[in-house]
């Protein structure tokens, strides 16, 4: 596990700062704090003692620590600021280094990561001096600023500068500490939608939620990259840009599967899409929709559709020796092995439930083996989850 140093500089956003320390702590990472000043103002070295089990380091002068901001800087793997005031920022941009946050900053290894949460008001973020630093602090090696939250602020007014919320910057520095892992992991879900028209659809019923909560508990644990439908965006606002991809029909999410797995490489791949098993062909009476509208004047339409591959087959040709973990959902199935049978073929493992069995509290479930002997089975997304971790972690070694 990783050894970080987080550093705080002054805002009252900096509770929310607390919540990321407590999420790296319990994912196994070593945390060292840092604290200028003005932060003492919002947040007690007490919390963060609590919470790390380590002094808060604040002075660089104090006796027995005058080399901290070059020991610690080279015994930890990667700094956080957060939150990252307008003060902070623009001294760290000009070479300052008058308290112990500017002289780690300054003393930082440029081959290390260091990511930066800024947090101000508005009119601050948005102003010259700010945005002046922000563009010299994004042209240095290994330097991620992120771009702050939307909303109402504590000083009454809304707009850019609130800090991200805990679980959006938790997702951002795990990904990081995550990039350099051998451990990637392909998560595709969410159902595919076949246009009509240039504002019309078929679709399936499926949410997409099953996969998100399966998201949100492997993310401690493996190097994820996400293919999602594309209705499922806001729903994924706090997963990095560069680490998720989203499909709309078929035939993107099949561009998009050889395209990644033909460019990529992965341990595993987590297949749960709801894929459309047709798509429209032909529509009688009226010509190309594609960027038009189907006129609501027309009494009845005909619509003929046309059958898709599957796209399950082609995952090991597209990258050979990959793990997949298929998926089958049936329909009040009393005889489903037939139906697990087909995913298995093309599958290392099969996780199916039935509609039967999935409920607002219960999501039953069992996972097969090539064999199409059980080896698990569960009643929840979060067992479901946690199946899917210990299988990945016996087939390619500890998820830790």
């Amino acid at each position: 596990m990783a050894k970080i140093l987080f550093n705080f500089s002054g805002s009252i956003a900096a509770y929310k700062a607390l919540f990321v320390v407590s999420e790296m702590v319990k994912a196994g990472h070593e945390v060292q704090t840092v604290q200028t000043v003005s932060s003492q103002k919002f947040i007690g070295a007490a919390s963060l003692e609590g919470l790390t089990g380590k002094k808060v380091l604040s002075d660089t002068f104090e006796p027995g620590s005058m080399m901290a901001h070059i020991h610690e800087v080279d015994k930890n793997e990667m700094q956080i600021l957060a939150p990252a005031s307008l003060n902070t920022l623009v001294k760290m941009s000009l070479g300052f280094a008058d308290d112990l946050v500017g002289a780690l900053f300054q003393a930082r290894d440029p081959n290390k990561k260091y990511l930066i949460f800024p947090a101000m008001n508005h009119r601050m973020w948005e102003s010259s001096p700010c945005q002046q630093a922000v563009q010299k602090l994004r042209a240095m090696k290994n330097i991620q600023v992120y771009e702050p939250g939307l909303g109402h602020q504590a000083c009454g007014h809304a707009g850019a500068g609130r800090l991200l919320e805990p679980e959006a910057m938790s997702d951002l520095i795990l990904h990081e500490l995550r990039s350099t892992s051998d451990k990637k992991v392909l998560l595709v879900f969410g159902g595919t939608r076949e246009a009509l028209d240039s504002v019309r659809s078929i679709g399936n019923s499926s949410s997409g939620q099953t996969g998100l909560q399966i998201y949100k508990d492997l993310r401690h644990h493996f190097n994820l990259d996400l293919c999602a439908s594309n209705y499922l965006k806001r729903d994924l606002n706090f997963v990095s840009n560069e680490n998720k991809s989203f499909f709309t029909d078929f035939k993107s999410l099949n561009a998009l599967m050889e395209e990644k797995l033909t460019s990529n490489k992965y341990r595993s791949i987590i297949f749960m899409p709801a894929v459309s098993d047709y798509s429209v062909h032909h529509i009688e009476g009226v010509g190309s929709t594609e960027n038009s509208k189907i006129s609501s004047d027309m009494s009845s339409l005909k619509i003929e559709l046309k059958s898709n591959f599957k796209i399950l087959p082609f995952l090991k040709k597209w990258q050979p020796g990959v793990q997949v973990i298929g998926f089958k959902l049936t329909a009040k199935n009393p005889k489903p092995m037939a139906k697990i049978s087909k995913v298995a073929e093309y599958s290392d493992f099969v996780v199916h439930n039935d509609v039967s069995g999935i409920s607002e509290v219960s999501h039953q479930f069992e996972i097969y083996n090539s064999s199409l002997a059980v080896i698990d089975r569960g009643k929840t997304k979060s067992d479901m989850a946690q199946s899917l971790i210990n299988i990945m972690a016996h087939s390619h070694g500890s998820s830790s």
